[in-house]
């Protein structure tokens, strides 16, 4: 058979990379087709299961549940580790060089499972790839034969995925469950250690694999429009220094939503906070992860307007929740950070956490991300339709819609352990969006 090879851009670097270090001159094996280039040999099922995993250790990051596909996934760790975000502490503790009894004892696991999925995909902790594009890879893959999918490497004699993201189906987990207690000896890498032989093995080239975007040029921040100069009102407190006046219910409500428009990445679902979320769009929008199109359409100097259909659409709704989330579509946070945020800020009597500012004779709140209680939707509900005159800035506008100078009422989140605008950096991973929507 004749096959073209469509790889990821790093495959050639691991297959060089490892060559040099084994020394291994065996000839290479022939390149493998593409997944989007098989004709499908049946129909998808109405229903796929799958079992997302990836491995955790000293070295991740602290945030498991920034990004969504690694929220949704099971995550292993070692048997000492302290680290949080672990689903499954495994027997052992591993590094480097043995991160094959990693994947084998985690393996085993699955095997071990009393159902099986349909779907088993392996991600690095450092994937970057949206979970509706991962669901449309297995939906594509559930229509051909392929049964192992990933940036496919073929120099060891046999075919092996690299190891960003890789999917398997059922009955190659079967197959391995079948060898247990593995006892071979296996390489270092637990990529090459995924053996699979006498299977139709297809590249993948769908995913992401490096987290960070180098072009992060400076911008200049829109002048605010010219209002008549107002002493600045007093500084409000930090959430976190309010002592609570009540306990935490048990349960808490939450919506959070966010605004999308043409400028916006077409992979709304990458983070954990943006899939929660109730995206708002132009009514003429193409772009797809809108979950509500408001009735008009919108531009940078007119957002206020946006701002006012989307609160309509929520007074509107038959059921009001605890909380209001306005997030950014750049805001880096994640999910279980303001869910316990919500949960800290339930405690007090703070009515509006955020950047607070101070300086239009009433408290704003910044617009990365800012929280209000369902108290101040309550407020803000009989007023429509608001006809007041409001500034092109849909925050200022939040404002003065409330238009309050009560500092108990409002408390500060800029605190940098909880969120960030626009940019990221840990030991382990930098995020970067090189671009503003008022660019």
């Amino acid at each position: 058979m004749v096959v073209t090879l469509l790889t990821l851009g790093t495959s050639k670097y691991f297959v060089s990379r490892y060559k040099e270090r084994h020394k291994y001159d065996k000839p290479l094996l022939p390149h493998v087709n593409e997944l989007y280039s098989l004709r499908p040999v049946r129909k998808a099922p109405e229903t796929i299961t799958s079992t997302i995993f990836m491995f955790r250790g000293d070295f991740s990051s602290k945030f498991y549940d920034l990004f969504s596909l690694q929220k949704r996934a099971t995550r292993y760790c070692d048997k000492d580790t302290i680290i949080d975000g672990c689903n499954i502490k495994l027997p052992r503790n591993y590094k480097w060089g043995n991160l094959s009894e990693k994947l084998a004892d985690a393996l085993e696991v699955m095997c071990k499972a009393p159902e099986k999925t349909d779907f088993y995909v392996k991600i690095d902790d450092d994937l970057v790839m949206s979970e509706s594009k991962l669901d449309e890879v297995m939906k594509v893959m559930s229509t051909t034969d392929c049964q192992v999918a990933g940036g496919i490497a073929r120099d060891y004699g046999f075919y092996w995925p690299l190891g960003q993201v890789y999917i398997f189906k059922r009955q190659i987990l079967e197959k391995i469950c079948a060898q247990l207690p593995i006892a071979k000896m296996f390489h270092s890498s637990e990529d090459i250690s995924f053996v699979a032989t006498l299977v139709t093995l297809l590249t993948l080239g769908v995913s992401y694999h490096v987290v960070s975007n180098s072009y992060n040029k400076p911008k200049e921040e829109p002048s605010p429009e010219l209002e008549p100069e107002i002493p600045l009102l007093p500084r409000v407190k930090e959430l976190y220094s309010l002592k609570p006046v009540r306990e935490a219910s048990e349960s808490i409500t939450s919506t959070v939503f966010m605004f999308r428009g043409d400028f916006s990445s077409s992979l709304y679902d990458v983070f954990a906070l943006h899939k929660r979320a109730v995206r708002y769009c132009d009514n003429g929008t193409t772009i797809d992860g809108c979950d509500v199109k408001l009735p008009r359409n919108y531009r940078w100097g007119n957002l206020s307007d946006k701002l006012l259909d989307a609160l309509e659409d929520m007074c509107k709704a038959p059921e009001k929740t605890d909380f209001y989330v306005k997030i950014d579509d750049d805001l880096v946070m994640s999910e279980s950070k303001l869910d316990e945020v919500i949960r800290l800020m339930s405690r007090t009597d703070c009515q509006v956490a955020g950047g607070i500012a101070r300086d239009y004779g009433f408290y704003w709140p910044v617009g990365q991300i800012y929280i209000f209680k369902r108290v101040i939707l309550e407020q803000i509900c009989p007023q429509f339709p608001i006809t007041k005159e409001l500034h092109s800035s849909e925050d200022i506008s939040f404002g003065k819609i409330i238009n309050s100078t009560d500092r108990s009422m409002f408390c500060n989140l800029d605190n940098p352990t909880n969120h960030w605008h626009a940019k990221y950096e840990d030991q382990r991973v930098q995020i970067r969006y090189f671009k503003q929507h008022n660019e």
